[in-house]
């Protein structure tokens, strides 16, 4: 992977902390090792089926402090496999990749990340939309906003 180009650096007060991506990371490799293949990673259903409304009180705080939308209890099966190879390299990618912003403390736009594996080599993702799809299943992995990966969607 290549070390992201970084925009601008960030203030870590509504930021995902790197460790709990490098958690999340290190408790997938240990399972790719038990299971001596790639593990299904299940993602929150992102459309409308799967939406409740958050209302903040002293046991629910948002991130942004307000009553929000979040995503329920739907979840959807991403597999390494025929159809859902190229979704689930996808999401590894975008997560790996936020995890380096997130332990260099900046953060990049959707844009970048997309370009950063465009080139000779296979990229996980074929259009913009693909990649920003791979982000908000990452972002929904984490229960974050995508800015809190440190992916913005302009410069």
């Amino acid at each position: 992977m290549q070390t992201p180009a970084p925009r601008s650096k960030t203030s870590d007060a509504h930021m995902l902390p790197a460790a709990v991506i490098e958690s999340w990371l290190k408790e997938f490799e240990a399972e790719r090792r038990a299971s001596h293949g790639w593990p299904v990673i299940w993602t929150p259903r992102r459309d409308a089926s799967n939406l409740a409304l958050l209302l903040v009180d002293e046991d629910t705080p948002t991130f942004s402090g307000f009553d929000a939308l979040r995503l329920g209890p739907k979840l959807v099966k991403k597999q390494m496999g025929g159809d859902g190879a190229r979704s689930y390299r996808g999401i590894l990618y975008a997560i790996n990749f936020c995890h380096e912003l997130r332990k260099q403390g900046v953060t990049c736009t959707q844009r970048e990340l997309y370009y950063n594996y465009k080139g000779p080599g296979e990229s996980p993702w074929r259009t913009q939309a693909e990649c920003n799809e791979s982000i908000a299943d990452a972002a929904a992995i984490f229960e974050v906003p995508r800015f809190a990966l440190g992916l913005t969607t302009a410069a």
